[in-house]
């Protein structure tokens, strides 16, 4: 499972980090590091909660080592593994492998390519339409007026893209590793 390989990265440089800091809002959850990096993912809100407390060790996660929460990837609940992804970004921020750049800098999309995008991304759809013949974007809901598709319809037109833009979301609801057999033709 690829969250299990970004965790073994992770892990790797996790060391003896601290986070200092967790907040779990309603659009991203942080996790901050003692030395002030900070991590983001996406916090979902697929499930209702039958109470006000989200995460049972709310309230004692600061101070708590980087490689503990990192575990929390591979939990099911979605807000959990949103702390674990949150701090594998802190972490991989630290790396002398992480790029900063414009994901469109980095996109190699031709005239002739489908594109596929798992999760609709306002303004990177766009510059993505400019670039390639045909691209199909999936989405939990399909949204018609924005030429949306329901996830379900990845497995008939994902084989057949050249490109796939799959987000750290998708850890986050454990589907990226369906999503990737779909597009093993092409890695």
């Amino acid at each position: 499972m690829i969250a299990d390989e970004i965790c073994e990265q992770a892990l790797s440089i996790a060391q003896e980090h601290r986070a200092t800091d967790i907040r779990i809002g309603l659009g991203y959850t942080a996790v901050a590091l003692e030395d002030g990096r900070c991590g983001l993912a996406y916090t979902l809100h697929e499930k209702e909660y039958e109470s006000c407390t989200v995460i049972a060790e709310a309230g004692t996660l600061a101070g708590r080592k980087a490689s503990e929460l990192l575990t929390w990837m591979n939990q099911v609940d979605e807000t959990a593994c949103a702390v674990g992804l949150a701090t594998a970004n802190a972490l991989i921020s630290l790396s002398q492998n992480a790029a900063e750049s414009d994901i469109l800098d980095l996109l190699q999309v031709g005239p002739e390519d489908t594109v596929g995008m798992i999760g609709y991304f306002g303004p990177l759809v766009g510059p993505i339409k400019k670039r390639c013949r045909t691209l199909h974007v999936f989405e939990r809901k399909a949204i018609p007026d924005l030429d949306v598709l329901p996830d379900s319809a990845a497995k008939e037109f994902l084989p057949h893209c050249q490109m796939a833009v799959i987000s750290a979301t998708t850890l986050l609801n454990h589907t990226i590793d369906e999503l990737l057999f779909l597009c093993k033709k092409h890695l």
